[in-house]
């Protein structure tokens, strides 16, 4: 609730921004609310900074495209409100955008909502070479409720009405007791402004992907991303090496990192295999599986009745964190709406409800 907007949000782990549509946008959709900076009395154009955002498959898609994914904003400030529970953020900073890519515009959410980890983040200011800091929204919040929330959030991403449940977490949809917690590569999370933990080992039923050292046991990193609907793998050889696995009738679908095949063979992969990532560090670590189901997208294109793509997509360029040169994962809902998750930014820690067999959700 944006007044005086009404506006529907993707809450994103993968993104430190809250960004929606503004009334000139030209490549918005018909069916998005924009906002109307003239019909709010609290808006104020300040601090005024352009910015370009890029993505990878905004509004959570699956296919990568050969077109740039992103939105060209500008850093605004307003009152932010949801109305349950009734939460209000004064002098807001947000980014309000007159142009959405297709992947946007095509998403049915007005905007996106992000949920990232840290209290304060900072706007590039290009003009002038610097940056500007700005309070986060989440944060905004829970320091406005006087101390009544507290820092964390948990999400339930399954079925037709997926909850976040806002300064806390809904102990009725899990037992906070057996919630098994990992701590985030703290440098990597800051410097990415996102949830970003160490991914340890993964396993696709008895065998393990093997490290570039022919170990079991990796040294690699994962984005923990709720505004994303595939599992980007670091490169092509790792998603091949994945397929490899399950079958030879999978294979590239495109030049951009899709993967594929005749959907009855996907469909049987998706309710039979089991696919677990370890994530976390040494003793706070924990196994997460793919969600039973979910490793079958549908139907790539209708120009190929019958071949659907899979949910481990490949860069076109391999992706490493910048610190040490370790591989880069994005492990999204396929995995995270397994769980019932708690995200603690002020402790840089994740927990995970269900991670014994049989309570993880969507198991068959």
């Amino acid at each position: 609730h944006f007044c005086p907007t009404h506006s529907k949000v993707i809450f994103d782990t993968g993104s430190p921004y809250l960004l929606l549509p503004r009334d000139n946008c030209t490549k918005c959709s018909p069916e998005q609310n924009l906002f109307n900076p003239f019909l709010s009395s609290t808006f104020s154009s300040s601090p005024g900074i352009p910015l370009q955002l890029f993505f990878g498959t905004a509004g959570g898609g699956t296919r990568p495209t050969n077109t740039s994914q992103g939105a060209n904003c500008t850093a605004v400030t307003d009152t932010v409100a949801i109305s349950s529970p009734p939460i209000t953020g004064y002098d807001q900073q947000f980014l309000l955008c007159d142009y959405y890519s297709s992947g946007l515009a095509t998403q049915p959410a007005d905007g996106i909502f992000g949920l990232g980890p840290l209290p304060t983040d900072f706007w590039p200011d290009q003009a002038s070479n610097t940056t500007a800091e700005f309070e986060t929204a989440y944060w905004n919040w829970i320091n406005n409720t006087g101390g009544d929330l507290g820092p964390e959030f948990g999400f339930y991403l399954l079925g037709p009405k997926p909850q976040l449940t806002v300064g806390g977490t809904d102990a009725r949809l899990y037992y906070p007791s057996t919630v098994r917690t990992i701590g985030l590569d703290v440098q990597l999370s800051i410097m990415r402004a996102s949830w970003v933990a160490g991914l340890r080992a993964v396993r696709v039923n008895s065998q393990y992907l093997l490290s570039n050292t022919s170990s079991a046991i990796r040294d690699d990193v994962t984005l923990l991303d709720t505004g994303s609907a595939i599992i980007l793998t670091p490169d092509f050889t790792t998603a091949a090496q994945i397929y490899n696995f399950l079958s030879p009738e999978i294979g590239p679908l495109d030049n951009l990192g899709s993967w594929g095949g005749p959907c009855e063979v996907l469909d049987e992969i998706a309710w039979t295999e089991d696919i677990t990532f370890t994530v976390g560090t040494g003793e706070r670590s924990v196994e997460v599986g793919l969600v039973k189901g979910a490793f079958n997208l549908g139907v790539f294109d209708d120009s190929r009745p019958g071949i659907c793509q899979a949910v481990f997509v490949s860069p076109t360029q391999t992706a490493r964190e910048p610190i040490r040169g370790r591989l880069a994962w994005v492990l999204g809902t396929p995995v995270l709406k397994g769980y019932y998750t708690v995200w603690n930014g002020r402790e840089m820690e994740v927990g995970f409800w269900g991670v014994e067999d049989g309570e993880r959700w969507g198991v068959g």
